[in-house]
């Protein structure tokens, strides 16, 4: 992941636009849903003839074996070879299926992320991992690829509701009580709105890139983390109406010995005292009491 070219700019157009030069390939086929199709690749100010625009719909149930069939079924009568390239425009889903896609069609051509949601910017699209659900399973089926480039851009959050922003944010958050105490003292004084999302976005994806890891509780927390609502198949109907992101920030909070008297204001995902009991907080010791 250390070799991983990840490149945060405040302007995605010119980057991208660079990137294409550098590099010759005989022809570029985008994948988009059509949110971002609408919103977001305006942005990129590419003369894509529309044949080469892949657009599906949006949502975590379109990431299976029959989008997957679409897409290869599209790259094939586009004629695309072993030289040429797949940009992927889009949230987790796209950037987890497109880079599939990529990564085995004609046993592996180039992709490119283009992260458009605040969770793709600062994990999704960092470390190479594909994949697509198979029946029940998330993630079942997927290979390890590190795609050419990962061009990341927080003007594209600017299109996004709320939700989805706390839904990043939420990944933001573990990031930092797993490796950065001074930037979680930081940002839990701030309410959503304030947040500087470029200076957030560059700390995550550094620490995405470090692997960061050690002997000690923080470990568990990372593996716990990230493991525990995929875990979890006899409570969908009560993580279906939370994102997945908060639940795994929840996790994590609660493995810490020393956050375990805190609550979570659902609000603002922000920590609040024991003493304000009588909002509508969620105490950690719920989940912590749990055998997950």
């Amino acid at each position: 992941m250390n070799n991983q070219l990840v490149v945060i700019t405040a302007s995605i157009r010119e980057e991208l636009n660079r990137f294409l030069k550098e590099r010759k390939f005989s022809k570029i086929a985008l994948l988009a849903d059509e949110n971002t199709y609408k919103y977001c690749f305006p942005l990129l100010g590419l003369s894509l003839p529309e044949e080469q625009i892949i657009v599906i719909k949006s949502g975590e149930e379109q990431k299976n074996l029959r989008t997957c069939e679409y897409i290869w079924d599209k790259l094939t009568n586009l004629r695309l070879d072993r030289k040429s390239l797949l940009i992927n425009l889009g949230g987790g889903v796209i950037g987890d299926m497109g880079g599939f896609c990529a990564a085995t069609y004609k046993r592996g051509i180039s992709f490119v992320q283009v992260p458009t949601t605040l969770l793709a910017q600062v994990d999704a699209s960092v470390g190479g991992k594909l994949g697509i659900d198979f029946h029940l399973f998330k993630n079942h089926i997927g290979v390890f690829r590190i795609p050419d480039a990962v061009l990341i851009d927080t003007i594209f959050l600017k299109t996004l509701p709320n939700n989805e922003l706390r839904s990043g944010f939420a990944e933001v958050i573990k990031h930092t009580l797993i490796a950065d105490k001074s930037k979680w003292d930081e940002i839990r004084q701030k309410s959503l709105a304030q947040q500087e999302w470029q200076n957030l976005v560059e700390h995550s994806v550094l620490i995405k890139k470090k692997g960061y890891r050690r002997r000690s509780g923080r470990k568990r927390i990372k593996k716990n983390s990230e493991l525990w609502p995929h875990n979890w198949p006899c409570h969908r109907k009560l993580l279906s109406e939370y994102t997945s992101q908060k639940a795994i920030a929840w996790r994590g909070y609660c493995d810490r010995n020393d956050l375990r008297g805190i609550y979570i204001n659902e609000e603002r995902l922000h920590f609040t005292t024991r003493t304000e009991r009588n909002k509508k907080l969620y105490h950690c010791n719920f989940w912590k009491n749990r055998n997950f």
